[in-house]
């Protein structure tokens, strides 16, 4: 078994990029897709209620998921820093409220 540390430099790059090619774009889509199964969830009850107000009840549903999503993302984010929290967490949480906003309403059946 050859160990990583045995490997040229170069070698050891080329094998980490083949295992990780693109780390940053995979992060930007499993940040607001890890928000998926609470939106879901969240719609389904949100079918299955009486909601009077469409339009606020989807954005605290989309709302919800996505502090959900960005709850479960913080476990496996390689940074710590605040300026990336901050940016990348904001930016998350818009789009999927976004999105939650704008299908949710349309689910409820009256």
């Amino acid at each position: 078994m050859t160990r990583l540390t045995d490997l040229a430099p170069d070698q050891a790059k080329r094998l980490a990029e083949l295992a990780c090619p693109d780390s940053e774009t995979r992060f930007r889509v499993i940040g607001p897709a890890l928000s998926i199964p609470s939106a879901v969830a969240l719609g389904v009850l949100v079918r299955g209620g009486a909601p009077t107000d469409h339009a606020g009840t989807a954005l605290a549903a989309g709302l919800s998921s996505a502090a959900w999503g960005a709850f479960v993302f913080v476990f496996g984010c390689p940074s710590d820093a605040p300026l990336y929290i901050e940016v990348r967490y904001a930016v998350d949480s818009s789009l999927v409220t976004t999105v939650g906003r704008a299908i949710l309403p349309r689910l409820p059946r009256w």
